[in-house]
């Protein structure tokens, strides 16, 4: 939408609509920019429409500017011309980055790393103007810059104001940028980083150590910008130096280069050890101190421990980020009240295959068994005959994750119910964290008795939400791999076998989820006029980064409708499908290699349709899935090709 007499911004026009084709002109380019070659400018619709961003540049007082659209259909041509109002306006410091001479683009605070002894020259500043909403630069000799240099031999030192940048000389550079306009100037500093094979690298300030699905995390800042981050675990306590560090069984070394550094370290989380680590400079000389943690091991055998750690108390004295806590036994909350914590729950809670069953929850707020996994781990465990029913935020077996693993979780038998709007069977809603979040090998299985029933909207048959806070501070990323869900599932709107939305509106991080090798069966159902509904993901409303959906197989009825009325989705409409339900018109998400009971809306979609009326191929399944380990084929007796409901199951991984 564009104010004729009222032009601030950028603004899409159409090139291509039905049969007809359509060109533009413009009488001050300088001010009303079209350009078709720049290939960031052209947009093509699902429609087969097309269009062009015109790109407006304003200037101190308002301008008149004439638009012609040339067009054409059927061999007739005519043209209309728009008088636009590109209103003025005083140019201004707006945002400051740097332009390395390889592209890399350096916000405030931000870095980069170079060899010492390369030839580089110190990066270009760019300075946005302040007034323009598109992000444009403020034109060469608008505005004057200056530049201080700081050098330090390393993050641990002082820094010291030299004349200039030296790559010869290793260490840190602390750049800080002035550009002045008028009477306002504004400041942006950034750091390079010359790195030097020989350095000391030490680490700087406190570094992380934490359990996880795979093993333990090492996360620290680091001194120097190139080396070698080594480490081992050992049942036992030991004497380690810089000369017999490498010789203990076990040890490892992640190559870095960086100043933020985090690496992942496998070992078997099933008993308590000790964990030794250091730093190494890139010749793989030991500079640091060589530090010592103990990762301690806390048994659960009772329903109050079990509740006090899942809602991130502690027993004891253990650091709940190094700790394994075990369950030892199946545990029975019939006739129990249940009490959600407040904390974010941060350790290994090892199931040991064990079952925690006949929990009921009725309550305001976030409600989950866990109500908040940031960077922790669940796995290895069953739940059976779960009610949650909340009229709050968020709702499942997990309220909120943040960061983490959830690997071999069976649930059966849940009851999901009330007006919450994130609800999941196993997470409410999935926030952004550093590291990301992975959900695999997890069930959900319901009989005829139990459904996830819910009158509100972001219902998920695994997960409700995917939605970053209001200020994101990293990325979102979010993998789900061989899942299974077979249940009723209900909402307003936005609901789906796997993901009910995928909201990705932020453009100011990244988005990525995927979605891979996973099984829904069932029926899922919106009662809203605009329904979302699918058999994997419900709803996708915009086009920031995107998810991916792989060999997944939905056995979803679709249903859509107000209660009372509502009927099975066939064919495909354009807010409900067999695989993705609602999705933005220029996203850039792919489905592949999938199937579904009904055919894709969208079209550009890998999806093929088959029936369960038919005899039903186990090589539809096998070519998708890996049935000789994760999951097991329900093969017909008499002919093995052939299989029968429920068709395929999910596997409990064994112990």
């Amino acid at each position: 939408n564009c104010d004729e007499n009222a032009v601030y911004q950028d603004f899409d026009v159409p090139t291509k609509m039905m049969d007809s084709k359509i060109t533009w002109s413009s009488s001050e380019p300088e001010i009303l920019l079209v350009d078709t070659t720049d290939e960031s400018n052209i947009k093509n619709a699902l429609s087969s429409a097309s269009y062009l961003t015109l790109r407006v540049y304003r200037v101190s007082e308002d301008k008149t500017v004439t638009l012609t659209a040339t067009i054409t259909c059927d061999g007739e041509t005519d043209t209309k011309e728009f008088v636009l109002t590109i209103k003025g306006g005083e140019p201004q410091i707006g945002t400051m980055y740097v332009l390395t001479q390889d592209g890399e683009k350096i916000h405030e605070g931000g870095s980069t790393i170079i060899d010492q002894f390369t030839v580089y020259k110190l990066p270009l500043l760019c300075v946005e103007n302040g007034i323009d909403y598109n992000g444009k630069l403020l034109k060469e000799g608008t505005f004057t810059t200056s530049t201080k240099v700081e050098y330090a031999p390393n993050a641990n030192s002082a820094y010291i104001v030299v004349k200039s940048f030296m790559p010869s000389t290793a260490g840190v550079y602390k750049i800080t940028s002035t550009a002045t306009l008028g009477a306002n100037s504004k400041n942006m500093t950034y750091y390079i980083f010359a790195a030097s094979s020989t350095a000391k690298v030490d680490f700087v300030g406190e570094e992380s150590v934490i359990v996880n699905r795979y093993g333990y995390v090492i996360s620290a800042s680091v001194s120097s910008a190139t080396g070698y981050m080594y480490a081992f675990s050992s049942e036992k306590e030991q004497t380690v130096t810089k000369e017999n560090m490498r010789s203990f069984a076990g040890f490892a070394s992640s190559s870095f280069r960086a100043v933020e550094v985090s690496a992942q370290f496998i070992n078997s989380n099933s008993a308590s050890y000790h964990i030794y680590y250091a730093l190494a400079n890139a010749n793989g000389q030991i500079t640091s101190e060589i530090k010592h943690l103990a990762v301690s091991v806390v048994d659960i055998t009772t329903a109050a421990d079990f509740m006090t750690i899942a809602g991130g108390a502690t027993l004891g004295s253990e650091v709940p980020e190094r700790t394994i806590y075990a369950l030892k036994n199946d545990l029975n909350f019939a006739g129990v009240s249940y009490t959600v914590g407040t904390k974010p729950f941060v350790g290994v809670l090892n199931g040991l295959g064990h079952k925690v069953s006949n929990v009921t929850l009725n309550k305001a707020g976030d409600v989950g068994i866990i109500y908040k996994l940031s960077g922790g781990t669940l796995e290895n465990i069953k739940f059976a005959n779960i009610a949650i029913n909340t009229t709050g935020n968020r709702a499942g077996i997990i309220a909120q994750m943040v960061g983490g693993y959830v690997y071999n979780v069976a649930i059966e038998n849940i009851n999901l119910s009330g007006s919450s709007e994130r609800v999941g069977a196993m997470v409410g809603q999935v926030f952004e964290a550093v590291g990301g979040s992975y959900i695999s090998n997890v069930s959900v299985v319901n009989d005829k008795e139990h459904k996830i029933e819910v009158n509100s909207q972001r219902i998920g048959g695994l997960v409700g939400l995917c939605q970053t806070n209001a200020s994101p501070a990293c990325d979102f990323y979010l993998e789900i791999t061989d899942c299974y869900v077979n249940s009723y599932i209900s909402g307003t709107q936005q609901v789906g076998g796997i993901v009910g939305s995928f909201d990705n509106q932020k453009a100011v991080i990244d988005y990525k989820l995927k979605i891979s090798n996973c099984v829904t069966f069932g029926e899922v159902r919106s009662s809203y006029t605009t329904p979302r509904v699918g058999g994997i993901i419900g709803y996708e409303p915009s086009n920031v980064g995107g998810f991916e959906i792989r060999n997944c197989i939905s056995m979803m009825d679709i249903y859509n409708g107000t209660t009372g009325s509502q009927v099975l989705v066939s064919p495909a409409q354009k807010t409900a499908s067999g695989i993705v339900g609602g999705f933005s018109s220029t996203s850039t998400s792919r489905v592949l290699n999938c199937l579904a009971l009904i055919e894709e809306f969208n079209t550009n979609y890998d999806v093929v349709a088959f029936s369960l009326g038919d005899d039903v191929y186990a090589s539809m399944f096998s070519t998708r899935l890996d049935t000789d380990n994760t999951w097991k084929l329900h093969v017909r007796e008499n002919n093995k090709s052939i299989v029968d409901a429920p068709y395929v199951t999910l596997n409990f991984l064994a112990i």
